[in-house]
């Protein structure tokens, strides 16, 4: 078994919180370095876990925070199809095709994937 230090701030706000939440959802997901998972499936699916953890636990996100998080999977997205990537899942898509907000990486995903999360360009 291998071991790793998984650094969870200390709830300050509800952002830390939620990032304490985020990195523990990495654990329970199970990710692992050479899983073969590109690292935005990772960001979603560690995002996805903490949002229903709250979900269940009757604990609102803020909008921002969701917004947040689009911005940062959308980011890692564009990086993964740039380096030869052809699709994405469309779970993660689909979530960020749920709002447009302004951020470069959130349009770029727009303008470059389809509504089957295959790459247009």
């Amino acid at each position: 078994m291998e071991w790793k230090i998984v650094w969870i701030p200390t709830p300050a706000r509800f952002a830390s919180f939620f990032t304490g939440l985020h990195e523990i959802g990495h654990i329970v997901v199970g990710h692992k370095g050479g899983d073969g998972k590109p690292e935005y499936l990772w960001e979603y699916e560690a995002f996805a876990w903490a949002r229903k953890y709250c979900v269940e636990h009757n604990i609102p996100v803020p909008a921002r925070t969701v917004n947040y998080e689009r911005e940062i999977i959308a980011e890692k997205l564009r990086r993964s199809l740039e380096n030869g990537m052809k699709s994405a899942r469309l779970v993660v898509v689909e979530f960020i095709h749920q709002k447009k907000n302004g951020d470069p990486d959130v349009k770029w995903v727009w303008q470059n994937l389809d509504a089957d999360g295959k790459l247009v360009r």
